[in-house]
């Protein structure tokens, strides 16, 4: 059972992974901290390069939940369910469509 675990975690890697990255990206993002937990849906745009091709500039857009919950039970000022739209610019380092 373990092996099958395995291989379905690794099996979408093989398939649909890429080394290069393209000139719109989406993915999702999710972190825990204790009673913090955040998932995140980040779209990235490319804009522009450097002459030399070693700078990249990206536009970021994010559309997520944070919730902190300190346990109980039902909704008290201790459970914060809090909806985050944000975007930023991003400069990512690399030669190519290969970045750090």
């Amino acid at each position: 059972m373990k092996h099958l675990y395995i291989i379905l975690l690794v099996l979408p890697l093989i398939g649909l992974g890429q080394d290069k990255i393209g000139k719109l990206n989406m993915y999702v993002d999710g972190g825990t901290f204790v009673v913090i937990n955040s998932v995140f849906i980040n779209v990235e745009r490319h804009l522009a390069s450097s002459k030399s091709n070693k700078l990249h500039l990206y536009f970021r857009g994010s559309y997520g939940d944070v919730t902190l919950f300190s346990g109980g039970s039902g909704t008290s000022s201790f459970h914060r369910n809090t909806q985050t739209l944000m975007s930023s610019l991003t400069i990512l380092t690399g030669k190519g469509d290969h970045h750090f």
